[in-house]
């Protein structure tokens, strides 16, 4: 559902003034300003008004807003049915187990505000969702991905396997042309979008075009519209989700000193669930690794912050993670022998006395059964592929995967 002019619902807690509308200036009063008592749209404060009475409104209508995520408000009937509503500005997703129920609130939401009901989700944000028969679902972003290639003058290229070239380190320091910086961060914007929606694949070529756009060259120009380029071919790939229903785990990698101008290490971690991914990062880490073992330590602090954010929320959803005991840890897979000794044995030894506190998360996190790190061969490490640039056939190894699929069918209305 989607609330019209939502932003005018609100009412003002602060003083605000504004000068009268053009054309609407009251004769001989024209120096004089109104006082505004609504939210209007380009007020810094309309955002926040208009989700507190939305906010209170469906409080009122015996939902609980979620602790892990105050976007998603929850309601429970006597059954024990829930429904579900995720809230993005004016925009709602409504989702629920009871089918009258799900109408009832729609009828009351669309009593209380102009809103246009949209019907089953099929378009939310940017992404687009397909419903398979075997009762899975896809997201991905066709339609934006060629408007985006169209927007660039790319939407006739010639495609590529890869979104990185193996053979191209990037680097702050070149001898080539400066590149039109406009142009590069445009297209980096569009494909930073993409990255953290649909598309974990593309997600280490953003980060890594990311960090030119002060002062972008003609390599780092070509490098961005490889990543076109590539989606050329591969626009409709998404993420598909599938049953069996919920199983929780965790992937995480580090590319230790892969960075060519700090020498820092990229830190990738993918989050699985229903049997694709649903939450992953690519981010070169802030402090310099003096080990691959450091480096893939401090990775796994980073994903076990996030699964335990995940398992926090799947808790108020009134799901377990996946296992008959919710008390029961969740795998987190790496390829590293030596950062996974460092996270169960709480040792501290010469190749370890550096190493930050905020680094240790992961230690604790173990003792107090959240997570529990196991061994996975760097051939299966499903987050590979958000942490340096990789082949083709590496590369469609990860994509599989994390459930990236190109085609499948297409449930019929």
């Amino acid at each position: 559902m989607d609330v019209n002019t939502a932003f005018l619902n609100s009412d003002l807690d602060e003083t605000v003034y504004v000068e009268q509308p053009e054309g609407f200036e009251i004769p001989g009063k024209e120096d004089f300003v109104c006082l505004l008592r609504k939210a209007l749209y380009g007020l810094k404060q309309s955002p926040r008004a208009w989700f507190h009475l939305i906010a209170e409104v469906l409080v009122d209508f015996d939902f609980k807003q979620s602790k892990s995520d105050p976007c998603i408000f929850i309601h429970e009937n006597d059954k024990g049915e829930r429904i579900y509503i995720a809230l993005y500005v004016d925009d709602l997703i409504i989702a629920g187990e009871n089918e009258d129920d799900i109408f009832t609130i729609k009828q009351r939401l669309s009593e209380r505000f102009e809103m246009k009901d949209l019907g089953i989700a099929r378009k939310f944000l940017g992404m687009e969702i397909e419903y398979g028969n075997d009762g899975s679902i896809k997201i991905h972003q066709n339609q934006y991905i060629q408007q985006l290639l169209e927007h660039h003058g790319m939407w006739d290229c010639n495609s590529v396997a890869t979104p990185l070239d193996t053979s191209v380190k990037l680097c702050s320091i070149t001898v080539e042309a400066q590149a039109d910086p406009h142009e590069y961060a445009s297209i980096v914007g569009g494909l930073m979008f993409a990255a953290c929606v649909t598309r974990p694949d593309i997600a280490c070529a953003v980060g890594q075009l990311s960090q030119f756009l002060n002062n972008p060259s003609t390599t780092h120009m070509h490098a961005a519209k490889r990543v076109l380029r590539y989606l050329q071919g591969t626009s409709s790939l998404g993420i598909t989700y599938r049953p069996p229903s919920l199983r929780l785990q965790g992937y995480s990698d580090a590319n230790w000193a892969g960075d060519m101008d700090t020498r820092r290490s990229t830190t990738g971690y993918v989050v699985m669930l229903n049997n694709g991914a649903i939450a992953w990062r690519s981010r070169r880490q802030p402090t310099v690794a003096l080990s691959t073992m450091e480096s893939e330590y401090m990775a796994l602090t980073e994903a076990t912050k996030e699964l335990k954010w995940v398992r926090t929320l799947l808790a108020e959803l009134g799901y377990s993670n996946g296992k008959s005991d919710p008390t029961e840890p969740t795998n987190l897979f790496s390829d590293n022998q030596g950062a996974i000794a460092l996270a169960k044995n709480p040792v501290s030894h010469s190749r370890a006395k550096h190493i930050d506190l905020r680094h240790h998360f992961v230690r604790e996190a173990i003792q107090d059964k959240i997570i529990w790190v196991q061994y996975i061969p760097t051939t299966e490490m499903t987050a590979d592929s958000l942490t340096k640039a990789l082949g083709r056939e590496k590369l469609e190894r990860c994509k599989g995967n994390a459930k990236l699929y190109l085609r499948r069918e297409v449930q019929q209305d």
